[in-house]
């Protein structure tokens, strides 16, 4: 394998992708979302991004209107590595690498009913997920990762705590 991958410039990069995307859901369009993310992942992991909880892109929808205020990415953590190769009796024909990241992060929302009738609420959930990120790395000047597998979000809410409450 000729190509290099820096791991934490890779994690660095996870991290923003998962900004990116998890931005995307929370937009109103609807069908641009779906078209960004079917450029980015495989239509098995794709199920997964668009069945967010608190921003399903696909299925009911919520009578309110949900707005991505602040994300913070507590962990992005690489938690498996595989490499694939295949051969033709010498040479090798095709290479790829496959890098699986469990994130661990913090949704700050505003919600406010779709109607405008009613009070603005703001929460905050914490999501954990696992992404896993493949590429073909058999020339390095073509490598571009995707998305070919998405576990379900777990959301729950946040426990937020102070500074001061964290020192104790």
């Amino acid at each position: 394998m000729e190509t290099r991958v820096d791991l934490p410039q890779f994690v660095k990069s996870a991290e923003l992708a998962a900004h990116t995307v998890l931005q995307r859901l929370y937009t109103q369009e609807t069908e641009e979302t779906r078209a960004f993310l079917e450029q980015l992942a495989t239509s098995e992991s794709l199920k997964s991004l668009l069945h967010k909880p608190s921003a399903p892109v696909e299925g009911e929808r919520k009578k309110e209107s949900v707005v991505l205020e602040q994300l913070n990415v507590n962990s992005a953590v690489l938690e498996a590595v595989e490499y694939t190769r295949e051969r033709v009796e010498e040479d090798v024909k095709s290479e790829w690498l496959t890098m699986r990241v469990q994130y661990d992060v913090t949704e700050h929302l505003l919600v406010s009913p779709e109607d405008g009738e009613g009070i603005e609420d703001r929460r905050a959930i914490s999501t954990k997920f696992a992404w896993t990120f493949e590429a073909d790395v058999t020339k390095a000047e073509d490598l571009e990762w995707g998305i070919v597998a998405a576990t379900p979000f777990e959301e729950k809410p946040a426990v937020l705590t102070t500074n001061g409450a964290q020192k104790e």
